[in-house]
């Protein structure tokens, strides 16, 4: 244990952990360290041929950014650019590149974790071997992106027990998410015997486990055995959205120099101005805020597991058995260090968006994943009227009594509590781009027209644009006005908050049936016709609108793939005495409740954007109301995002339900995304 590192920690802790004492002063700078991994960047793609540079480069938003795994290659395939097929001179800028983002410490554990591989390969057998599972040949460089001082981009190795990703965005670095494990954690036979490479991050969480008092240890423990694995491994950056444990506050100052110092063992795993940089970003967020959790027995015996976490900081650590064993000795580590608020560089792309447009928390028409919008909002100039052609606009009403799937006469239905409609309208928005004899494709607006005229204006800025990159096709908007009143026992309710695919097949077989028979449209364009490619149709909704944005796609596949679904109400309001509620005793809060509804069934095609606003309905309300709109809406993302689904997620702060202001900024880039990929027919 670094005793003098613990001293030095406690001795700084006033500073350290006063946010008071760091507000008004400038974050670190990290520009040196930026020029220098671009430099090496550049250096290493200068030494490839053409053909491996066509592997070795991506697109910076490119999946490939995420798919990165602690997995030997036999179970877990890469691309990029494998070490092993590399000339001697391209290591050496190779190994240039690993070390401009790293300190020495850093350095030493990731070629330790690499050279560790080489030592388990003959530990093995596997150097006998066809394909072997192990070995420093097999650990892969890729590329998000040109390097460049001006565009985002960035770059990552991984391999087995390692990922390093790093993002660049002018002057500033991101390094998170970082992977790095061991097998062994201690080499105990051969020359290597004694090896511990990853030896400080286990003794001092230890350490800081066994200086906790009882009452302190009842608190920090998640549970008396320790998980498999960490929790936000590869393809599970969100898993971890609440904080657990025990609070910094309640340490001693002797222990919060423990925990200082070892969030200090992974921080310091990087450059000292990046270090730095995240140590200040840790500050500004708050100590106060940080909490340490520990699962398993204390002691070196059986599997324990603990972490670290806060609004910038995130660190997990599991000392395991070894694969394919559950008793015997643990000798087997697995850890992550991440930046809930800039893994990847989100934070630095939200940053860069507000610099290069001159708004607040812009959020681009690029990219999945999460993204933070607000508090001050401005209107996107493609969604107000920008002179370009128009198309035309039809409106008509649909009968509840003719319907075969809803008239308004269901036995959960409260009439006389919630009256339902006699009749509904529907809007439809034909752009003028649209082709007579075309088969179009379709985006479906719950709720009426409420976004029908920012619809309208994407439509005509943004169809035939001239940038590929921010373009729409030409889809024909329906708006379709629900059957009245809201919540439980409602015919909205009935249609909107029901698990089932009943409203997927209203508007497949009526609405757009109905759309393709009005004689003024029939008049205007006589060879209407829609596409049967589910690809090519979208859903728009917001609130319980937005869940059945979801739900019309998660029940009907085959007819539905693309949704948007803003401050969506994923929570318990399906009609109690439902039948659905048989499957579904919670509505639609089993999208992410512990049925895991969307992580544990197989994955569907869909493309899925979804939003909540920091201040949506009933942001405290607790878990087992199954009714806050914040909650579900974050943990539905977190879903998403587990079971690797195309998606987006905006969360808006300073906004609320349904806000306004919110779509005003971001609808454009919502539609652009979300019909990423489309070709028309």
């Amino acid at each position: 244990m670094n005793f003098a590192r613990i001293l030095l920690s406690v001795a700084l802790l006033g500073a350290l952990v006063c946010p008071l004492s760091v507000r008004g002063a400038e974050s670190p700078d990290t520009a040196a360290t930026s020029a220098r991994i671009q430099s090496a960047a550049k250096a290493f793609l200068e030494s490839l041929s053409a053909d491996q540079r066509k592997l070795a480069v991506f697109a910076v938003d490119d999946p490939e950014r995420k798919d990165w795994s602690n997995l030997p290659h036999t179970l877990h395939s890469r691309k990029g650019i494998a070490m092993g097929d590399l000339t001697p001179a391209q290591r050496v800028l190779a190994h240039h590149l690993i070390q401009a983002g790293l300190s020495s410490q850093g350095y030493l554990k990731t070629t330790g974790i690499m050279e560790l591989d080489e030592v388990l390969l003959h530990l093995s057998g596997q150097d006998k071997a066809d394909k072997p599972m192990f070995g420093l040949r097999y650990y892969w460089l890729s590329f998000l992106g040109e390097p460049s001082s001006e565009k985002p981009w960035g770059w990552q190795l991984d391999g087995h027990h390692l990922a390093l990703n790093f993002s660049l965005s002018g002057r500033e670095v991101a390094m998170t998410p970082t992977f790095m494990g061991s097998d062994p954690h201690e080499v105990r036979e051969g020359l290597h015997a004694g090896w511990r490479v990853l030896g400080a991050e286990d003794d001092q969480g230890l350490a800081l486990m066994e200086s906790l008092r009882p009452e302190q240890r009842r608190k920090a423990l998640l549970a008396a055995d320790a998980p498999a694995d960490v929790v936000t491994g590869p393809g599970r950056d969100k898993s971890l959205t609440e904080v657990a444990g025990l609070p910094f506050s309640e340490m001693d100052d002797a222990q919060k120099g423990l925990l200082l110092s070892l969030v200090d063992e992974y921080v310091r795993n990087y450059r000292p101005d990046l270090a730095a940089r995240q140590i200040d970003r840790i500050n500004r967020s708050g100590w106060d805020k940080v909490h340490f959790a520990w699962a398993g027995p204390v002691g070196p015996t059986a599997p324990y597991y603990y972490r670290v976490h806060g609004p910038t900081v995130l660190i997990e650590f599991d000392n395991n058995h070894p694969p394919g064993r559950k008793d015997g000795p643990i000798n087997h580590i697995h850890s992550v260090f991440r930046d809930p608020q800039n893994d990847y560089g989100e934070d630095l792309l939200r940053r860069h968006l507000q610099e290069s447009h001159g708004s607040a928390g812009t959020v681009s028409a690029d990219g999945d994943g999460s993204f933070t919008i607000g508090p001050e909002y401005a209107v996107d100039p493609d969604l107000t009227d920008r002179g370009n052609p128009q198309g035309k606009f039809f409106e008509f009403a649909m009968p509840l009594a003719e319907s075969r799937i809803f008239r308004g006469d269901d036995a959960t239905l409260e009439p006389a509590k919630k009256p339902v409609r006699a009749t509904r309208r529907i809007w439809v928005y034909v752009p003028a781009a649209y082709k007579d004899g075309a088969k179009a494709p379709l985006l479906i607006i719950h709720d009426g027209p409420g976004q029908m005229g920012l619809v309208r204006n994407a439509l005509d800025n943004l169809t035939g644009a001239k940038d590929p990159k921010r373009s729409l096709p030409a889809f024909i908007a329906v708006a379709v006005e629900n059957g009245g009143d809201d919540g439980k026992n409602s015919q909205r309710g009935l249609e909107y908050d029901t698990m089932s695919d009943r409203l997927a097949r209203f508007i497949n077989d009526e609405v757009l049936a109905a759309v393709l028979a009005n004689p003024k449209i029939r008049a205007a364009y006589p060879h209407l016709a829609f596409t049967d490619d589910p690809w090519g149709r979208c859903v728009l909704g917001c609130s319980s609108g937005g869940a059945a944005a979801l739900t019309m796609a998660w029940f009907r596949p085959d007819l539905f793939r693309r949704v948007m679904a803003y401050s969506g109400t994923f929570v318990d309001q399906q009609d109690d005495d439902a039948p659905e509620e048989a499957q579904y005793p919670l509505g639609a809060w089993e999208y992410h409740s512990a049925m895991k509804l969307i992580q544990s069934g197989e994955k569907k095609p869909l493309r899925i954007f979804t939003h909540v606003s920091e201040k949506d309905l009933r942001p405290n309300d607790p878990e087992e109301t199954y009714h806050n709109w914040v909650m579900a809406g974050k943990r539905t993302e977190a879903a998403l995002a587990e079971k690797g689904y195309p998606h987006r997620f905006v969360y808006s702060l300073a906004s609320g339900h349904c806000d306004r202001r919110v779509f005003e900024q971001t609808l454009a880039d919502t539609l652009v995304w979300v019909w990423r990929g489309y070709v028309a027919e």
